[in-house]
């Protein structure tokens, strides 16, 4: 393997890695915008059963090569990150921790 093909990959690894924080963001935004909606319809934020189809559905449509044990791992902080920032509409000075902790992996 040429030092020309490793800056190849690196490159192309790199303009993945915007691809898939633009992805985030745009999924983050959603997700406030489920957070608006459920607090102006007085619904609670959390839904563990979501989080729970969320991540199954995740599971059973990877074809690797990540383990699923590693794709759960990575979106239960994303889903964290959603419930963090759904929190934050309803108690904007505690944006760091959410107030529903325990009410299962995330929301979406």
């Amino acid at each position: 393997m040429s030092v020309k093909q490793i800056e190849e990959y690196r490159a192309e690894i790199d303009s993945i890695d915007r691809q898939v924080l633009g992805l985030l963001n745009h999924r983050a935004k959603m997700a406030r915008r489920v957070g608006a909606l459920k607090l102006h319809a007085e619904l609670p934020l959390g839904d563990k059963r979501r989080e729970r189809l969320i991540l199954e559905r995740l599971q059973k449509s990877n074809s690797g090569p990540l383990e699923n044990s590693s794709v759960r791992r990575i979106f239960r902080v994303i889903i964290r990150e959603s419930r963090r920032l759904q929190d934050a509409l309803d108690n904007p000075s505690s944006s760091k921790t959410p107030r529903s902790e325990n009410q299962g992996v995330g929301r979406s």
